[in-house]
């Protein structure tokens, strides 16, 4: 995966710092909400407690009233209200025990009130019946005993403390509410402005990013075009495939060579453009490159006009961004002419080599310590010996017979303190392998370091066997 850039790292963490305080303004201002609508749901629940505490004592009084007008009068139009009441009194309570069941003192008071309507219901039943069956002093001898009274008075004793205890459970909870809805308002409106400041914060950083992301493409284009100019301009062929050996791009230099242009080769293979032969030795190589996953260097041979070129290849392959591989590069080099340079250097390499080898007179090179650094063939075979025997084994003077030793240790010491740098027509005798002595005439030339030192030395060697073997002959005769 690709890393991301400084700039837009800045960018990340930017906007999720903002989405970090819009998430907290909004948990904050959530929470808030919730609190107002419970403590407006608190207010709503007391005020419904003091409407069905009032309604309570209101039925009660309706009952004691309507009982006590039925009493003095006998009028059954007064009982109606006090049925009304007896009917709805206990409907009032049901409704307090369910809203105060929460609140352990008003449960009990709504209990106690329970008990003492369920008592004054009870008193004025039984002040209606002796009314009725007994006449009016009967009822009013009831009434006047005090009982209905002292129940009255405890209820309004009790819905008048319920009230009150309401009334302050209400001012609390409507400060409270007060709290948060400000808190809440205060919550909102900071979510409204760091909404706003996000807004205008995701403009800016946009803005930057879009303006980052141009000056990006721009020197992207830039290095691309030249990239490609470079690419174009190069005497190598340059070239990319797929996987599958098709085309993906060429440069100019390609096109010149291969007389194809960049959209002709698009989607073609090498099968498709060179023999078979070539194209899969071509192949082979991309796919050796595909296995390895690292550069190669291979070199190749491919017909261009009529001729076959040598060229050096360069393959590497390319990694997507998963580091898989999904092409291959190459760039390769014509050494078509350093080749042909090469084999015709190599040809006169060889034939100045035969020329020293089997040249009539032998040549060696000593180093400065006399050691056999090169001999060629003709020497060699003079002396019986194969080169492996010779070079870098064998001090040259243990080539000579011991007279000629004697000259050697003269010479050498000399030519080391630069005494002498050439040594010219030296008669000398040098040794076979299987004991036999050969005669030689010896030139000898030093070759020295910028220091003076002896580095090595060159000896030319002619054959004075038969010359030898003529002198004689004259002398004897």
């Amino acid at each position: 995966m690709k890393p991301l850039s400084k700039s837009e790292k800045k960018i990340l963490v930017s906007l999720l710092s903002i989405l970090i305080i819009l998430c907290s303004l909004a948990f904050f201002s959530h929470r808030n909400s919730n609190r107002v609508l419970e403590s407006a749901a608190e207010v709503d629940r007391s005020q419904e407690i003091k409407y069905h505490i009032e309604q309570l004592l209101a039925v009660a009084i309706d009952l004691e009233t309507g009982a006590r007008g039925y009493v003095l009068t006998g009028d059954e139009n007064y009982l109606e209200p006090t049925n009304k009441a007896i009917a709805g009194i206990f409907g009032h309570v049901d409704h307090l025990k369910e809203i105060t069941a929460g609140n352990t003192v008003q449960l009990n008071h709504v209990l106690e009130l329970e008990k003492l309507a369920d008592q004054k219901i009870s008193n004025s039943t039984r002040t209606i019946e002796i009314r009725r069956n007994k006449g009016m002093a009967e009822a009013v001898s009831f009434f006047s005993a005090g009982d209905d009274k002292l129940l009255m008075d405890k209820i309004r004793s009790i819905t008048g403390q319920m009230l009150t205890d309401e009334d302050l459970a209400l001012n609390r909870k409507r400060e409270s509410n007060h709290d948060f809805i400000r808190n809440f308002n205060l919550t909102f409106d900071l979510l409204l402005i760091k909404i706003a400041i996000t807004i205008i914060a995701i403009f800016f950083v946009l803005k930057y990013y879009f303006k980052e992301r141009r000056k990006s493409d721009e020197m992207l284009r830039e290095h691309k075009d030249l990239l490609q100019k470079v690419i174009d301009n190069t005497t190598s062929v340059i070239f990319i495939k797929d996987l599958n050996g098709r085309y993906l791009m060429i440069n100019d230099q390609y096109e010149k060579l291969f007389h194809i242009s960049k959209e002709a080769i698009k989607g073609k293979t090498d099968h498709e453009i060179f023999t078979k032969e070539i194209a899969d030795a071509i192949r082979q190589a991309d796919v050796e490159v595909i296995k390895t996953r690292k550069a190669m260097e291979f070199e190749e041979g491919v017909p261009n006009n009529g001729e076959m070129h040598h060229y050096i290849s360069v393959k590497f392959p390319l990694f997507d961004q998963d580091e898989a591989v999904y092409a291959v590069c190459g760039i390769a080099t014509d050494i078509t002419e350093r080749k042909q340079s090469a084999e015709l250097l190599k040809a006169r390499s060889d034939a100045i080599m035969d020329l020293f080898n089997n040249a009539p007179s032998g040549f060696h090179s000593v180093n400065h310590e006399g050691i056999v650094i090169e001999m060629n063939d003709t020497e060699l075979n003079w002396l019986g010996y194969s080169r492996e025997e010779i070079i870098g084994k064998v001090n040259v003077r243990d080539l000579f017979d011991l007279d000629s030793r004697d000259k050697f240790d003269y010479h050498f010491p000399r030519m080391k303190e630069k005494k002498t740098s050439s040594i010219r027509d030296l008669e000398m005798n040098m040794q076979r392998k299987d004991g036999s002595v050969i005669s030689v005439l010896v030139n000898v030339s030093a070759i020295f370091n910028q220091a003076g030192e002896l580095v090595r030395t060159r000896s030319s060697v002619f054959d004075m066997t038969f010359r030898k073997q003529v002198e004689s002959i004259i002398s004897q005769n």
